[in-house]
């Protein structure tokens, strides 16, 4: 008897829940239809010590897409096309457009954490956020990160934005691009190099027939030099597009091969960061990463690699921090500086020396 009375009492409350499902199915569209944008809320979530993303920016996103939201019916108003327009910033990591049935608007973004800021050579000025993303350094935030400065080898121009991982498939999938239609074009010159040796050949073996008359046989000879002096020519110029077609190819290689390893140098320059920034003591020491030297290329061939060596400007001390190449040592390398700065420079001084090197194992040479 207990269990009937329970299937009964279930039975009509799941079609109680089903029934006001159903009536509110009805009632929020028709509510929502008649409501009409009353006001505007910007919500910006950011780090605590940084905001990315400025109110006056997302007020002129929105204003782009819609002259006044406010007294607009909810349904007129474009959330998809808002929320991309946010998302495409490459300062926002997150956009969200949302409207109640009290007529709020809600805008929310989430901007990006920048981990280190880039100042260098060639007029290169942006913020690296953690999660991999190039943010234009527009002079509209500041945050306390490294500063990374000098000759480095981006593998893109000074006006790069937005996803780090997609600017490298863009750039090889343009250089796949590249690669195909050279070898398309060597293919096709390889085919028209063939037939023309073909015609050569045949040009150089044919003779006059012993049946015809001299002056005739005089005329085909004549012809049968310029025959053969029309293919040689071919032959020449299209084996002079090879040349020039396998050079472009090698040159293509090689400015890959230097794109490929200025990548994972930058990606070991974000991992080295990382390990700055996770440490309290770095994080407050170190502030300037210095690229030295001239930039990679510059002794004459364009494409040439070869990694630069870091140097570290501290906070505390006017000396700087040789590091060396980033090998995989680097927190090694901090934590011999660590117990020298301690035990070292608290007796002789942090202004004793003009350069710390920290690049052999086992030892550090100080100079002043």
């Amino acid at each position: 008897m207990g269990r009937a009375i329970n299937i009964v009492v279930a039975t009509v409350m799941w079609c109680a829940v089903v029934a006001y499902l159903v009536v509110m199915a009805d009632y929020v569209p028709e509510r929502r239809s008649a409501v009409v944008v009353e006001s505007v809320r910007i919500v910006v979530v950011d780090t605590a010590d940084v905001r990315t993303v400025s109110r006056e920016k997302v007020t002129r996103i929105l204003s782009l897409n819609t002259d006044s939201p406010t007294g607009l019916p909810v349904d007129s108003i474009d959330v998809g096309a808002i929320e991309n327009a946010l998302a495409a910033l490459p300062e926002v990591k997150r956009a969200s457009v949302r409207c109640d049935l009290e007529g709020v608007l809600t805008i929310r973004v989430e901007g990006r954490a920048p981990m280190l800021r880039v100042r260098s050579d060639g007029g290169y000025r942006f913020w690296l956020s953690d999660d991999g993303y190039i943010i234009p350094d527009e002079g509209v935030f500041g945050a306390y990160v490294p500063v990374v400065t000098g000759s480095i080898p981006f593998p893109f121009g000074p006006s790069a934005s937005g996803s780090y991982a997609a600017i490298r498939r863009a750039d090889y999938d343009d250089y796949l691009g590249r690669f195909t239609a050279i070898e398309a074009e060597r293919g096709r010159l390889s085919s028209e190099l063939a037939d023309i040796r073909g015609k050569l050949r045949a040009a150089r073996s044919s003779g006059p027939k012993r049946f015809w008359r001299d002056d005739r046989k005089e005329r085909f000879a004549a012809d049968r030099l310029v025959r053969i002096a029309e293919h040689e020519a071919e032959v020449a110029k299209t084996e002079t597009a090879l040349r020039e077609l396998a050079s472009k190819k090698a040159s293509l290689i090689e400015k890959e091969k230097k794109s490929h390893e200025s990548y994972i140098f930058l990606t070991k320059l974000a991992n080295f960061v990382g390990i700055v920034e996770r440490d309290d003591f770095w994080s407050a020491q170190i502030v300037q990463i210095n690229v030295p030297g001239d930039a990679p290329g510059s002794n004459g061939n364009p494409y040439r690699w070869r990694e630069p060596e870091l140097e570290l400007v501290p906070r505390a001390g006017d000396h700087t921090v040789l590091l060396g190449r980033l090998d995989g040592d680097e927190k090694q390398k901090l934590e011999k500086l660590r117990l020298f700065y301690l035990d070292g420079l608290r007796h002789e001084g942090w202004d004793r020396f003009g350069r710390i090197d920290i690049r052999y194992k086992d030892q550090i040479v100080c100079t002043r």
